[in-house]
């Protein structure tokens, strides 16, 4: 659930974000103590300092001296400073490590062998991270639970094959062994009935309960491997990316306009000076796949294109990304309808189709999902093909709010735990899908829908598109949020939005809810 945010602390927000800046947490908190007849006096006079020395950021340091005197007693702590200008984007030197692509090690197998291998990896990484949980302590194979005398309190880590719901939830559980059927009845700890509700097939859990018959358990917890709580690496310069997906050039719905006007923002040549500035710090640029809207991915599909050759548009999009500056780095991935093999996960786009692309010397094309390190910062990047099926799975979910379903991979540690439905996937000799190395950036696409949140110190976020509602999307009632850009601090993790279809630049701390 987010957070709901005080009126005060919206006016507080809006107005800074309206300057192109930024504000710490603690001075918000500071500022939204003020009265409401000083308020605006005091943040008027405060953001004009900003804007003279040249800042980005009000930190809690000095606003002191712009209070009245019997303020300054009141507010002995409160204070903001304006951070000094940091170097441009253009003089940092552009620190890269690819961490993980999956490109050359997929080997494409299909037999009943490949399969099963395929799963046992699964199984076998999802048991290791759940193990590091101390209430997974004392977990024993499911063998050995069929053993045990019934009323025995039992504890075990298995993947769920099957769930049912009617009177509770039930599952069929198994591990490299055996099988057992778990329960969680109607009347259980609304904790674990929530719990059960997000249970995924194919997931791998761990069961804590108690043994009722011979194969049969009534589960009082399910542990999920989860994201412990920690505290994520971030630069130690203060540079941004900016993150974006599911452009599709080629087709008719394509936002061309707002599209380079986006490229003129990061070129410094649009909007007013604070949004100039925040684009000349601008040091990296991920796109999460669907680049082209590519041809023949859905029937009917020739009837929305502008450009029904594949190798055409992709000549279109190396064009544009010529015109990305070229200190930022751009690293791109394949989406659904890239030129990339549909199962998952997918190498870099084909290069006999994108050679243009290949040919940037400040583009990089890997494959998906991959995990980079942006200045320390490790970001992983995900198209988020599976997101479909796990908003279409689990009640109370959205379209509107794909950062939700983030979130749920991110609890389950892995990227399409579910298989059969509508996310192909490849029985790799490994699972590369398990998130084995924990992100402090957890990029994706594909929904069409600008969200994010944070999660244990995880930013989350969907970056939206650059395509208008299609005739699809209409029929099934999906709104779009598209040419909305989430833009990520990597020294803070603070993310904030620039609406690009605006008459005017407009940045804002929470994108729209839905495409107007």
């Amino acid at each position: 659930m987010r957070s709901k945010v005080s009126a005060k602390k919206h006016r507080i927000m809006k107005v800074v974000l309206e300057h192109g800046l930024q504000i710490e947490p603690e001075a918000l908190e500071e500022l939204e103590k003020l009265e409401s007849t000083v308020l605006d006096d005091v943040l008027e006079k405060i953001l004009a300092r900003v804007v003279e020395r040249k800042g980005f950021i009000v930190r809690l340091d000095d606003f002191k001296p712009l209070l009245k005197p019997e303020e300054k007693e009141n507010k002995k702590e409160a204070h903001v400073s304006v951070a000094v200008r940091p170097v441009s984007a253009r003089d940092i030197e552009a620190r890269v490590e690819v961490l993980f692509d999956p490109t050359e090690k997929l080997s494409g197998g299909a037999s009943v062998e490949d399969f099963y291998r395929y799963f046992r990896s699964r199984f076998e990484k999802l048991k290791r991270i759940l193990r590091r949980r101390m209430d997974v302590r004392g977990s024993i194979p499911i063998s050995e639970v069929l053993k045990n005398r019934e009323k025995s309190r039992v504890k075990f880590i298995g993947m769920v094959t099957e769930k049912t719901k009617r009177r509770g939830y039930r599952f069929q559980i198994e591990d490299l062994e055996a099988s057992i059927t778990v329960v969680v009845p109607e009347n259980a700890d609304r904790k674990v009935l929530d719990k059960a509700e997000t249970v995924l097939q194919d997931q791998v859990i761990c069961v804590s309960g108690v043994k009722l018959s011979s194969d049969l358990v009534v589960a009082d917890d399910l542990i999920f491997p989860d994201v412990p709580e920690h505290r994520v690496q971030t630069s130690d310069e203060e540079v941004y990316a900016t993150l974006i997906s599911d452009i599709h050039v080629g087709s008719k719905f394509f936002m061309d306009k707002q599209f380079e006007r986006f490229l003129r923002w990061l070129n410094g040549k649009e909007g007013a000076e604070p949004f100039r500035r925040l684009a000349g710090k601008v040091k990296y640029l991920l796109v999460c796949g669907d680049l082209v809207d590519g041809v023949g991915v859905y029937p009917g599909q020739e009837r929305e294109l502008a450009i029904d050759n594949l190798v055409q548009q992709y000549e279109h999009v190396a064009r544009y990304f010529s015109m990305v500056p070229d200190h930022i780095e751009v690293i791109v991935i394949p989406g659904n309808h890239d030129a990339s093999r549909q199962a998952l996960p997918q190498p870099a786009i084909f290069r006999k189709y994108a050679e243009p692309l290949y040919g940037l010397d400040n583009v990089r094309v890997l494959g998906n999902p991959c995990l980079v390190s942006l200045h320390g910062v490790k970001t992983l990047m995900y198209h988020g093909r599976s997101l479909d099926d796990v908003l279409t799975n689990i009640h109370g979910l959205s379209f509107q709010e794909p950062d939700k379903a983030m979130e749920l991979l991110l609890k389950v540690r892995h990227l399409a735990p579910m298989y059969g439905q509508r996310t192909a996937i490849a029985p790799e000799e490994e699972d590369y899908l398990v998130i084995e190395d924990l992100p402090a950036v957890f990029h994706s696409g594909h929904v069409h829908v600008a969200r994010h949140r944070y999660y244990r110190g995880v930013l989350i976020s969907n970056s939206g598109a650059w395509q208008e509602q299609t005739e699809y999307q209409k029929k099934n009632g999906l709104k779009p949020l598209p040419g909305v850009v989430p833009i990520v601090n990597l020294k803070t993790l603070q993310l904030l939005y620039i609406d690009f279809r605006r008459p005017s630049l407009e940045a804002m701390a929470e994108p729209p809810i839905s495409y107007p």
